[in-house]
């Protein structure tokens, strides 16, 4: 009996099946990510601010990664899980009263390996405002949208699937 049990289970869980044990008596399937090894990375990050006037800020940034596997076990996927190229250009505005900003980001398609979630995140990119009113030297109200383009997409291979956000707020403070 205990056999054909335990071949109903083989059967059942596939690969899974090494990740079934025992803990205080009770049956128990533990499972986790296998990623481990030797990696050497590289990467630049560069940024650059430039004030048009008192209220305007223009902003661009850019980010390269790269990486090289020296050593892994065997069956293990090492992957940064990130895009070699990203980018993001900026514009804001500040006064007493009412600030704003409109932000453009552009990551490139990567591969994605962590645990059963293996595949490929492609390419997106996202345009983000935020606004912020100040009534008064006590209240503020601000608006946040993320994806104001509504460009639905996910940042990680097994993640959500992202569209646009608006979050609306009032503040207090004394």
């Amino acid at each position: 009996m205990a056999a054909q049990i335990l071949a109903t289970l083989r059967g059942g869980l596939g690969a899974n099946f090494a990740g079934l044990t025992s803990i205080s008596g009770q049956p128990t399937l533990v499972l986790s990510y296998a990623n481990s090894g030797v990696v050497d990375t590289e990467g630049v990050d560069v940024a650059v601010n430039y004030y048009i006037s008192s209220r305007w800020l223009a902003e661009a940034s850019y980010s390269w990664f790269d990486f090289t596997v020296q050593s892994k076990r065997t069956g293990d996927q090492l992957l940064p899980n990130g895009p070699e190229n990203k980018y993001t250009l900026g514009l804001s505005y500040s006064a007493i009263k009412f600030n704003a900003s409109l932000k453009y980001r552009s990551v490139e398609g990567f591969p994605w390996a962590a645990g059963v979630f293996v595949g490929n995140v492609p390419s997106y990119d996202v345009v983000d405002l935020g606004v912020v009113y100040n009534i008064n030297a006590n209240w503020q109200l601000g608006l946040d949208v993320s994806n104001l383009l509504d460009d639905e997409h996910f940042e990680s291979f097994g993640g959500d699937l992202l569209s646009r956000r608006a979050l609306a707020s009032v503040a207090f403070s004394w």
